[in-house]
């Protein structure tokens, strides 16, 4: 190839190069402005229509007049006695009906154990913005390993080995779209009014009530028939209730339906579903069930009683311990309100021409009270001393 030639070739390469930047470089161009003429469209719809928030609240309970969506509008966690909460099919409608509003989640950034999308909720009447980043694994955990790439593995509780593999694209898909949509749902529910959160909720739960009692067989029906779909049959779903379905009540219906949508939304399984609800049945009391005030107040002491312990082992007073824990507690709150109105009834003046009568002796309940009182200003003095004295820093934090 002569000299001519090969300056040829090396035009011929610039020119192609040239026209690729160019290409890139433009297509760049064109699509930034697509997007700033979308933004812009968007804030300038928001300004020609304006929402009214009271049409929101009516178009919301509007859809939680239908049945169908009312099953679905709300989800049950079997977290302590169960957490309840809007789905995010509630969440979808309220986006909807308020409108002027965007939900979209783009990608961060990626490697090859996980992939980052920002989700980000943007209200274009108020310039309210909320965005909270998702991190989506590349990987699972599977007992069978065979066919797939081995990253690691550990031994579970059982004492069987579970490897860690590479997720295939679907697993990925699965798990980025449920994560997705959880997060679109907290964020979205930040930009409702709480009312029409809670006013959609109670219409769901009157008319999932009302179309049981008017066909309560159809209703058990369509109940097992949605579990089915999760695998649930109607034996396990009578396991779980402790009775036959056709003795279930409105209140399991609706509960149930929620743990439903709470298993369609991957917040929850009926493996955990079942296995909560027997942690509560089989002796062993849940985390979080409610107490009496007896029981609370029982709890406060022992937390008390510790942490005079603890002080004294490390040489600060017991009394400074006892009003660092003590000083917002409602139980001890209780005790002042108690001793200040005995002591304003007793202080309260007789009436002129009634004879004066001996002093009573005060009852042992009114001498605690007394004692208690006393005691909690004392400590409570020496708190705020020694607070003063050591710049602030609480008992055990001087050195």
């Amino acid at each position: 190839m002569n000299h001519a030639s090969q300056q040829g070739t090396k035009l011929e390469d610039n020119v192609a190069q040239t026209a690729l930047t160019t290409t890139t470089e433009t297509n760049a161009s064109g699509m930034a402005a697509m997007a700033q003429a979308e933004v812009l469209a968007r804030y300038t719809m928001a300004d020609r229509r304006p929402r009214e928030w009271l049409n929101v609240h009516q178009r919301v309970l509007a859809d939680c007049s239908r049945p169908t969506f009312a099953k679905a509008a709300r989800y049950r966690k079997p977290v302590g006695q169960g957490i309840f909460g809007p789905s995010i099919r509630f969440a979808e409608s309220c986006l909807r009906n308020a409108g002027n509003m965007s939900c979209e989640g783009k990608p961060s950034s990626e490697d090859r154990y996980k992939r980052v999308v920002v989700v980000t909720v943007t209200d274009y009447e108020t310039n309210a913005v909320f965005s909270a980043p998702v991190t989506i694994p590349k990987t699972v955990e599977r007992q069978d390993a065979k066919g797939r790439e081995v990253l690691s593995q550990r031994m579970n509780s059982q004492n069987r080995p579970v490897f860690t593999v590479e997720a295939t694209e679907d697993e990925i898909l699965n798990t980025q779209n449920a994560l997705i949509s959880k997060t679109m749902r907290t964020l979205i529910l930040r930009m409702i009014p709480a009312d029409i959160i809670e006013d959609g909720q109670a219409r769901c739960i009157a008319v999932q009530e009302d179309a049981d009692a008017k066909d309560p067989q159809t209703a058990v029906r369509e109940l097992a028939a949605n579990f089915l779909r999760f695998g649930v049959t109607a034996a396990q779903l009578a396991e779980y209730l402790g009775h036959t379905l056709e003795a279930v009540s409105r209140a399991e219906l609706i509960d149930l339906r929620a743990v439903g949508a709470a298993i369609a939304d991957n917040e929850t399984t009926w493996a955990a579903t079942v296995a909560e609800r027997r942690s509560g049945t089989d002796g062993t009391p849940k985390a979080d069930a409610p107490k009496t005030d007896d029981e609370k107040e029982a709890d406060l002491n022992a937390r008390i009683d510790a942490a005079k312990r603890k002080q004294q082992i490390q040489g600060v007073s017991v009394h400074i311990a006892n009003a660092k824990f003590a000083k917002d507690s409602p139980h001890l709150a209780r005790v002042r309100e108690r001793y200040n109105a005995k002591k304003a009834e007793l202080d309260k003046p007789k009436p002129a021409g009634e004879p004066a009568s001996a002093p009573a002796a005060a009852s042992p309940a009114a001498q605690a009270l007394d004692t208690e009182a006393t005691a909690l200003a004392r400590d409570q003095a020496e708190y705020e001393a020694h607070l003063a004295e050591n710049g602030g820093r609480e008992p055990g934090e001087e050195g």
